[in-house]
């Protein structure tokens, strides 16, 4: 299931993002990215640091 979490901490954070919660996105986020790099699933980073940036300009 760790392969997943990177994707579903995605998920969640854009959740966040839309609720005007970017600081609860941030931190998820980050925690993907940290499972992302440990793990090697880094196919959806792409979008993990695209959902980063967004969550940034938002705070």
């Amino acid at each position: 299931m760790q392969h997943l979490m990177p994707y579903l901490l995605g998920v969640s954070a854009s959740v966040h993002i839309l609720a005007g919660e970017p600081g609860a996105a941030r931190e998820q986020l980050a925690t993907a990215l940290r499972i992302a790099a440990r793990t090697a699933e880094r196919w959806y980073e792409p979008e993990l640091r695209r959902l980063r940036a967004e969550a940034l300009r938002d705070a």
